[in-house]
């Protein structure tokens, strides 16, 4: 059985271009329908637009911070249960919006204490 069918989804937030552009070729050539979106992309997204984009959207690439919290705040509005995996001081409100925060042994102590579970 495919995961989608028990609502779970795997998205990726990146904060590089060069991943992103990687990631957009990648679906054009496979024909996939999956969106990528952008942070400036974002930025003009009311988040009404933003609840029924995160249904389509696989990518999200060159998000801040706050951008992360809406797009968890986002999935977590259209019923999806949300884990977030991060390691630094930015990464915190993300982890503590998240159903479960996770995060590294080797992340900043700001992380940790916001994560659920911190793996060793």
């Amino acid at each position: 059985m495919a995961l989608r069918q028990f609502r779970v989804t795997f998205f990726t937030v990146c904060v590089s271009s060069i991943f992103f552009t990687q990631c957009t070729e990648f679906m054009q050539s496979d024909r996939r329908r999956d969106l990528c979106i952008t942070g400036s992309t974002l930025n003009n997204l009311r988040d009404e637009a933003l609840w029924h984009a995160v249904e389509a959207t696989t990518i999200f690439a060159e998000v801040d911070p706050n951008q992360k919290e809406r797009i968890i705040l986002a999935l977590k509005k259209r019923g999806h249960m949300v884990g977030y995996m991060g390691d630094g001081i930015n990464d915190a409100p993300s982890l503590h919006s998240a159903d479960v925060g996770i995060s590294v042994a080797n992340a900043v102590d700001v992380a940790k204490e916001a994560a659920d579970l911190v793996l060793l």
